[in-house]
């Protein structure tokens, strides 16, 4: 664990990016968790584990990738669903359930940095159907792990690319943002996933709101 260092004095002209991952983060847990107790509730997660251990002592032993594992639970979550049906439900978890497990002190560090004009980036391995509402409720843009849909819509049960997790958070990153464009790059997270975003930054937090209250 880090320590929170105090923002840096911002001149005139200076450009700077700030980075947060979502789960256990900004979140007091990771979101998926959240999700399936909205969707489904606690005694079918119960059931959900037991019928999906193979995969998980897979995924624990290397032999099952983790985007593998995510496709799994979002076909549990949103098999032969539509499009319009996933965004509805997944934009009522964010707006009436999500509010529930952000960190307090992490949400003040993000609303300071939007405040004075820094350029505030949540980087989510999280589905952008519940994370980008959040994060359009707040102002600030997000870079999410999408879902693939067929030509009518509905869910095709895997993901749109790659999982934004690790690495491909830093492709991503690099992709939307020229980082020498900005004076002073921060960065939070909280997993061992999260420290390529870190490395990007002058600035790193590294598990400095686990001790944060839920709002």
């Amino acid at each position: 664990m880090t320590r929170l260092v105090s923002l840096q004095p911002k001149s005139d002209g200076d450009r700077i990016l700030a980075l947060f991952d979502f789960d256990g983060t900004l979140t007091t847990g990771d979101s998926f968790i959240a999700m399936l107790r909205y969707q489904i509730g606690v005694w079918n997660i119960a059931w959900g584990i037991a019928r999906w251990s193979p995969w998980l002592l897979g995924y624990s032993v290397g032999l099952v990738s983790r985007t593998r594992i995510k496709e799994l639970v979002l076909n549990w979550l949103f098999g032969g669903w539509h499009r319009s049906e996933i965004e509805h439900t997944c934009r009522h978890f964010s707006r009436h359930f999500l509010h529930q497990h952000i960190r307090k002190d992490a949400l003040s560090r993000m609303l300071a940095h939007r405040d004075r004009g820094d350029q505030v980036v949540v980087v989510s391995a999280s589905p952008v159907e519940w994370v980008k509402p959040w994060c359009d409720h707040y102002q600030v843009a997000c870079i999410t792990t999408h879902l693939d849909y067929h030509e009518n819509g509905h869910f095709t049960g895997r993901l749109k690319g790659a999982n934004c997790y690790g690495e491909e958070k830093v492709r991503r990153i690099r992709q939307e943002y020229p980082l020498e464009a900005y004076q002073h790059i921060y960065a939070y997270g909280d997993t061992p996933g999260d420290m390529p975003m870190l490395s990007l930054a002058q600035f790193q937090g590294y598990k400095v709101f686990r001790e944060s209250a839920m709002l």
